[in-house]
């Protein structure tokens, strides 16, 4: 925008000292005009960080309205100095590996002694789980 100059004037109170009844000086010594300025707003920063590495999360931008600050009663920025958007909206959070309980210990391979024993367990949501079976000893 344009800028128009500013104006400053002042006066003082030197006449004599008020005596007899006389009365100070009354209002202001300075006086300005035209010294209004009105905000505008910086450039929009760079969109932040996603909140989610994955599945939908949001970002931030902001800006500030000091280019210039308003000043001696001039407006503010109009508009917002934050925005918001979504990010990661296609990018799919893998599904959790989860197992199901231990089944029992199944019945020992030897019945007297040298044998062996296992259970199992099974993986949801997918099948390339670790450690789905458990072997020990046994001595029946």
């Amino acid at each position: 925008g344009t800028f128009s100059s500013c104006k400053c004037r002042s006066r003082s109170c030197d006449g004599p000292v008020a005596r007899c009844g006389g009365v100070e000086c009354k209002g202001p010594t300075i006086q300005v005009a035209n010294c209004s300025r009105n905000g505008g707003w910086t450039p929009w920063s760079s969109w932040g960080q996603c909140s989610s590495s994955c599945g939908i999360g949001f970002e931030v931008r902001q800006r500030s309205c000091n280019n210039p600050s308003p000043r001696h009663g001039g407006r503010i920025c109009v508009g917002q100095g934050r925005e918001e958007r979504l990010c990661n909206e296609k990018k799919l959070c893998p599904l959790p590996v989860l197992w199901t309980a231990w089944g029992p210990w199944a019945h020992c391979s030897a019945d007297c002694g040298g044998g062996v024993q296992s259970r199992s367990r099974t993986c949801e949501n997918g099948n390339t789980c670790p450690g789905c079976a458990m072997v020990q000893a046994c001595f029946e």
